[in-house]
């Protein structure tokens, strides 16, 4: 368990790294962990943070819907981007990297495309 000292200096260095980043694209799915990140970039940021769904068949409506009010709630831009992860021979696969493949920004090979710029790109992947 970290003591608040700790994950008070992990929030402060979070910060710290967003501001240096000067802007950041979010992959946001609305759950608590993008949730925090979008929230400290925005804080951070402001209009130079954005979120973005990736929406594809797999992707339930209700959790759009999730990450759509959560954004509004937290005031960032919100941007949804449309993917087929079907098309993606490793995604169909269903093999112990899918949950990476389907996750990861490189495989998304979205359908539109959005004008936002960034630096860097900022990955959390689950490693189960």
């Amino acid at each position: 368990m970290s003591s608040p000292t700790s994950l008070t200096a992990k929030i402060a260095r979070a910060r710290r790294i967003l501001r240096d980043m000067q802007s950041v694209i979010v992959a946001f799915s609305g759950g608590i962990d993008s949730s925090l990140v979008l929230k400290l970039a925005h804080d951070e940021l402001g209009s130079q943070a954005v979120g973005i769904t990736a929406v594809s068949p797999t992707f339930p409506a209700s959790e759009l819907d999730v990450a759509r009010q959560t954004a509004t709630e937290i005031g960032a831009s919100h941007r949804i981007v449309t993917t087929d992860q079907l098309d993606i021979p490793e995604f169909i696969r269903n093999d112990a990297a899918r949950r990476y493949c389907g996750r990861s920004v490189s495989s998304m090979r979205p359908t539109t495309s959005s004008t936002a710029r960034t630096r860097m790109t900022w990955e959390m992947t689950d490693p189960d």
